[in-house]
């Protein structure tokens, strides 16, 4: 650590009468009772922890502060020297700031302390945490100070200032000369000392906050997923750019705005609400729920509530959009792929239909032209209409062809087609109109015959069923 640093300048306040009548900056006055002269010592020093305590507000510079606190006190007593001790947390070693009260400017030197309680009494002041007055160092037999002797001060009081058990440092004030009755001035000394505490204590705080604020800000920023703070109300603290990205809004613009009442749907603020008295209640909630951009898009958003110490609540989401519009597009390619199975297999069945046909044309013409019917067929030489009987649709007027009938009888009959059909049923129409009965019949058998000299095959017909 470096030596003594470069005179510096400290704001003045005027000096108090010891009560033995001699000055501490200024000639000696004429004599009081003594009574008289502790009354306004007193009310002197409380003056003086008023006016520091209103600078303590809102301090520039906290070190400045400090310095100033341990003139004040040293004013305050009435002692030559003042001092100031704050631990250097990354070595074992103290900085110890000591100046000097006199007539013109404060001198204020820096230099290192060993933090050893065994060779220094700042060190033993942070260490017990307590205060310790020194009426004459001389004296003194709990330890010696050599960079205090080195600097003449033979009486001091030394006050730890700290917080929450926590010692940060050392306030005191010290006289060249013997004080035996410096015991006295304790407790304006720790008055001064306590009030630096408090002021440290709440500096150090907000710097924690502040810090943690930074941090928070850049966690959210490095977070590609949508990350809100919100009060426990549901208002907006804060949002990362990927929350502005997804929503369309800026922080400005969702700033202490319920974050639901601007995002959410009316149809699904019910589950919101549900999930803010879940986290409130066990500290944790998560659920889905459609989220309306600033442009008006509708996206899918799954939500995790997690509450804070301090009642804030942290809303991180997973935008679902995406894949529930591939899962919808994938339910509509199964959907169209049934069907096409369905076509297929319906395919496949007039395949396996035409086949089975084709098997029983060459069974019919394997076994030739014989007698298949019991019952008596009788001769048939009229002209029927008969159609397909399709069972992809149905028979209608167009499909309907004129047939030379050759022989009926009551369970069946017999045409002549110039080609062997390629269908199994028919429908035939017996009759001519208004009285026409229609029938539906099964191809049975088909087989060339040598027809009035042309080639043709003879078709044998069982009735089904009559269609009403």
């Amino acid at each position: 650590m470096s030596g003594p640093s470069s005179v510096i300048s400290i704001p003045k306040t005027p000096a108090i009468e010891r009560e033995d009548g001699a000055p501490a900056s200024f000639r000696e006055s004429a004599p009081a009772p003594a009574e008289v002269r502790r009354l306004k010592r007193v009310e002197a020093q409380q003056e003086m922890i008023v006016e520091l305590g209103r600078r303590a507000m809102a301090p520039a510079d906290l070190s400045a502060l400090l310095v100033e606190a341990a003139q004040t006190a040293a004013r305050g007593v009435a002692t030559s020297h003042f001092a100031v001790a704050e631990r250097n947390p990354s070595d074992d070693f103290l900085t110890l700031r000591i100046g000097a009260i006199g007539d013109g400017l404060d001198e204020l030197g820096e230099s290192p302390v060993f933090d050893n309680a065994a060779t220094s009494l700042v060190a033993a002041a942070i260490q017990k945490q307590e205060t310790i007055i020194i009426p004459d160092l001389d004296t003194h037999n709990a330890c010696g100070d050599a960079e205090l002797l080195r600097l003449g001060v033979r009486s001091a009081i030394l006050c730890p200032m700290r917080h929450g058990g926590h010692g940060f440092g050392v306030l005191c004030v010290c006289d060249v000369r013997p004080r035996l009755d410096i015991a006295k001035d304790r407790y304006f000394v720790e008055s001064v000392a306590g009030l630096m505490s408090s002021t440290i204590a709440r500096q150090w705080v907000e710097q924690q906050l502040e810090e943690t604020r930074r941090g928070e800000e850049t966690l959210l920023a490095a977070l590609e997923a949508p990350v809100f703070t919100l009060h426990s109300s549901g208002a907006v603290r804060s949002m990362n750019e990927a929350a502005e990205t997804i929503t369309g809004f800026t922080v400005e613009e969702l700033k202490n705005r319920n974050l639901w009442s601007a995002l959410a749907p009316p149809d699904e603020l019910d589950k919101v609400r549900a999930a803010m008295v879940q986290v409130r209640q066990s500290g944790a909630a998560r659920f889905e729920s459609r989220a309306l951009s600033k442009q008006g898009s509708d996206r899918r958003l799954s939500w995790t509530l997690s509450r804070l110490r301090e009642g804030a609540v942290i809303a991180s989401a997973i935008d679902l959009t995406d894949m529930y519009d591939t899962l919808d597009k994938l339910r509509a390619s199964e959907t169209e792929a049934a069907r096409a199975r369905a076509a297929l297999a319906e395919l496949q069945l007039r395949i396996d239909e035409q086949e089975l046909l084709f098997d029983e044309r060459n069974e019919v013409v394997k076994r030739g032209a014989v007698e298949r019917r019991s019952q008596t067929r009788q001769p048939y030489p009229y002209v029927q209409h008969i159609a397909p009987n399709s069972r992809f649709g149905p028979a209608n007027a167009k499909t309907f062809r004129q047939a030379q009938c050759r022989d009926i009888s009551p369970s069946g009959f017999s045409f002549l087609s110039p080609t062997l059909p390629d269908f199994k049923e028919i429908v035939v129409a017996f009759g001519a109109p208004p009285s026409v009965l229609y029938l539906i019949a099964r191809i049975v058998h088909a087989t060339p015959i040598r027809h009035e000299g042309r080639d043709v095959c003879l078709v044998g017909c069982r009735y089904v069923r009559r269609i009403a």
